[in-house]
């Protein structure tokens, strides 16, 4: 674990493994975060990669502000703390509270190119796959990097759904939370023939009893991962964030924070089909009792929300090019979510991820 005090925060990095010299995660921006949730958030970095066999290892750097910190000169002080490591195998990108320009203006400041150190390092294992004149900013938007976010849930879905014989058209769905990988987790799933009836995030719930359309829920997306209410449907019905539960559905998409499903939650939510973890972490012990109780099947987090990891992870190993990348890291999510089906009951499918993750790990998967 490694710590700098910085003008008007700190910082952390916590490099969980490494596989052949390379270690990559997110900046996280948390006023309230520490070194504990560095640690933690590395060690399921590490598990996300190892369940969908892609050899990198996990990390997490964490940067937490003071209050009234100038958010632009913090993100240069960090950049230039973690430059030596951004050097040496450390491939950062956006997580909670940052998007992909943040993530440009780490590589800035810290004046390094992952891009060029990615081209050089595969040509000289013999690989010329990374094209000339690509750049990070054409990684680092949301039309690439948001997709691949969200789309992990979609896929992970299909893939259990088909491993269970259920037809999915019409399913029912409700997220909570409406950043980067919610709102794209949404829409993903609206294209792919669900009915998003309930979206919320941190103030408000929408339910739309005939489902939203894709458009319709990028309309009210706004900055911050906020829904813009006043863009709702009028057929909608708006009430406060905690309401997001009263409506049952079939498939349940946690979006949100680390541990915003509790036990009195889970138990609104025992009637739902599927719950995708598309946030870190977003279940506690109890609701998981409650859920897997209940039969429900969690799509664990270190499948759901892996899909930009593994993407980047792909690309960055030599594994999968630009061109087919969306291919190739689709296939190792439903992978994944095959190898863990097989072991037995789908109610179970979350601890058969994270045995089938530690085995990787300890060298010991076939």
């Amino acid at each position: 674990m490694l710590h700098w005090a910085l003008d008007h925060g700190d910082l952390w990095l916590a490099v969980d493994s490494r596989r052949d010299g390379l270690t990559c995660g997110g900046l996280r921006l948390d006023p309230r975060g520490s070194a504990d949730d560095a640690r933690e958030l590395a060690r399921l970095m590490s598990l996300k990669l190892a369940v969908c066999h892609v050899p990198i290892g996990g990390a997490k750097a964490l940067l937490a502000p003071r209050a009234g910190a100038d958010r632009t000169a913090v993100l240069a002080q960090a950049g230039r703390a973690l430059a030596e490591h951004l050097r040496g195998g450390y491939l950062l990108g956006e997580d909670l509270g940052t998007a992909a320009a943040d993530v440009v203006a780490i590589y800035e400041a810290a004046e390094v190119d992952p891009v060029a150190l990615v081209r050089e390092r595969l040509r000289g294992q013999g690989r010329d796959v990374v094209p000339e004149g690509l750049v990070l900013t054409d990684l680092m938007n949301d039309e690439f990097a948001g997709q691949l976010a969200g789309a992990g849930a979609a896929v992970a879905l299909r893939a259990a759904a088909q491993a269970a014989h259920l037809d999915l058209a019409g399913a029912t769905v409700a997220v909570q939370g409406f950043g980067t990988v919610g709102a794209a987790a949404a829409a993903q799933l609206a294209t792919a023939g669900l009915s998003v009836r309930t979206v919320a995030d941190a103030e408000h719930a929408v339910h739309v009893p005939d489902g939203l359309a894709v458009q319709e829920l990028l309309a009210m997306r706004s900055d911050g991962g906020r829904i813009d209410v006043g863009a709702a449907p009028d057929r909608s019905t708006v009430r406060a964030s905690s309401a997001w539960t009263d409506w049952p559905v079939d498939v349940v998409v946690p979006a949100a924070t680390a541990r915003s499903v509790d036990e009195d939650t889970a138990r609104r939510l025992a009637g739902a089909r599927f719950v995708l973890e598309a946030a870190n972490g977003p279940l506690t012990e109890d609701a998981e009792r409650v859920l897997e109780t209940a039969g429900v099947v969690v799509l664990p987090d270190i499948v759901v929300n892996a899909g930009s990891a593994v993407a980047f992870g792909l690309l960055a190993t030599g594994e999968a090019t630009v061109d087919d990348v969306g291919e190739r890291y689709v296939e190792r999510i439903v992978l994944a979510i095959e190898r863990a089906w097989a072991q037995g009951d789908g109610s179970q499918l979350r601890r058969h991820a994270l045995r089938e993750a530690a085995d990787v790990l300890a060298g010991t998967a076939s």
